[in-house]
């Protein structure tokens, strides 16, 4: 059983967080602590991850179940009409296959399937190397590569944070280091770290972690923040990619997982 309240503000933090794919398989895990809504792309390249706390909500009552939903851009349609309104609600009863979503005047009813409440992918990601930076930064990024290549390569060595791409004529680099006010902080032994305002290399660490990714999902990324959002980058060698972004009162959580591309995808 599902039953949610919550203002219109919060339904255009779900539709900006939900990737605007034709192909796209979601799930909605409920429990009386949060919502969490999963999506995953038809290739298996971005997974999507939003936690919305209970006090985020004017009204949660909820048992513990998973719905499924086989294509998310419906409920990512709905959102972006109930972001106008003042309140919307979800429902689900558990002798029903649907959801209903309902704002103003409007109800709409999405089928759905029972599913098995399972661990969340990026849980079992251990990322070497995490920044954090301003959303703007990541934007920024990305619209300048956009017309040089379909990728972008997230580098980071003792002294800097790289955005860049490159093709047989042109190459663009944003380079972003500690001198700019950002935080680099380690979170596994012998790998990258500061103390201070110093970078330090720990001994026995690579001395460069490096990851390719297609920019059309890169773009879908930085859709969901807003520019003055503070995100993190999570990065390894030839690993996926974790972007994320929590609210400043704890309300909601956004985070993204995206696929590296290997030698064989240039």
């Amino acid at each position: 059983m599902l039953d949610a309240k919550m203002s219109g503000s919060l339904a255009d933090v779900i539709f900006r967080a939900l990737p605007n794919d034709d192909n796209c398989f979601g799930r909605i895990v409920s429990s009386k602590y949060d919502m969490k809504i999963e999506t995953i792309d038809s290739k298996k390249i971005l997974l999507s991850h939003i936690i919305v706390k209970p006090r985020s909500f004017d009204v949660l009552k909820a048992s513990e179940f998973e719905l499924i939903l086989k294509d998310i851009n419906k409920l990512r349609e709905s959102m972006k009409l109930a972001k106008s309104s003042k309140q919307f609600s979800i429902t689900h009863q558990k002798e029903t296959n649907y959801i209903s979503i309902s704002f103003g005047h409007i109800t709409r009813k999405m089928a759905v399937a029972q599913g098995i409440n399972s661990e969340l992918i990026e849980n079992k990601l251990k990322h070497p190397f995490t920044i954090k930076l301003k959303a703007k930064e990541l934007s920024r990024g990305i619209r300048a590569a956009q017309s040089i290549s379909d990728k972008v390569t997230f580098s980071a060595d003792p002294e800097k944070f790289e955005i860049s791409a490159s093709s047989e004529t042109d190459s663009v680099q944003i380079q972003i280091g500690l001198e700019n006010g950002h935080n680099i902080f380690d979170n596994s032994p012998n790998t990258y770290s500061v103390s201070n305002t110093n970078f330090n290399f720990n001994t026995g660490s690579n001395k460069k972690i490096s990851s390719s990714f297609p920019i059309a999902y890169l773009a879908k990324v930085a859709y969901a923040f807003n520019d003055n959002d503070e995100i993190t980058i999570s990065i390894g060698n030839n690993m996926p990619a974790k972007i994320a972004f929590t609210s400043n009162d704890n309300s909601y959580e956004i985070s993204f997982c995206i696929a590296p591309l290997v030698q064989k995808d240039f």
